[in-house]
């Protein structure tokens, strides 16, 4: 099961949404911050995604008359804007191993889950994985870092989120 589809509570019952699930394994394993101005910088990690999100989904379920041109902006425009703004927000805010430069939490968990379900996925990483890195390097390296070191267990473990 991946976090983007549901998690099964303490209470037996079943969570959803990828955002609010990380946000409470985090908040419930010491993992997510307490100070208001730490909360603010791992919640734009939240917001970051929330944004990608909206352009990838409207170009996803665009009408089929409309999909291939709908890609062709988001991979040429939409995403590669995206992504040089998150990489000004990293490099100047972030660390190169953790998103608040002092220990993994939630804003990476988020980040790692939501990349490699989306953009590095086994089945889009051709079309989507190839944007990435020109458009934000720093942050590929992070990802590159977490991925293949402390998420690496995990990653290859889990079953693939479908598509």
């Amino acid at each position: 099961m991946c976090i983007r589809d549901r998690y099964m509570g303490k209470n037996g019952k079943f969570q959803a949404q990828q955002i609010p699930i990380v946000r409470w394994i985090c908040q419930t394993h010491n993992l997510y911050p307490t100070d208001p101005d730490h909360v603010y910088h791992v919640e734009v990690a939240t917001e970051v995604i929330n944004d990608m999100r909206s352009i990838v989904t409207k170009a996803w379920f665009s009408p089929p008359e409309q999909k291939e041109e709908a890609m062709k902006k988001l991979l040429a425009e939409e995403v590669p804007l995206q992504l040089k703004s998150l990489e000004n927000y990293f490099t100047q805010n972030c660390g190169e191993n953790a998103w608040d430069r002092n220990s993994i939490g939630f804003a990476d968990i988020l980040m790692v889950d939501w990349f490699t379900s989306i953009f590095l996925h086994p089945d889009r990483v051709a079309t989507f994985g190839a944007v990435v890195e020109p458009n934000a390097p720093t942050f590929k390296k992070y990802l590159d870092n977490l991925i293949n070191g402390p998420f690496k267990d995990y990653l290859s473990s889990r079953p693939v989120c479908p598509q």
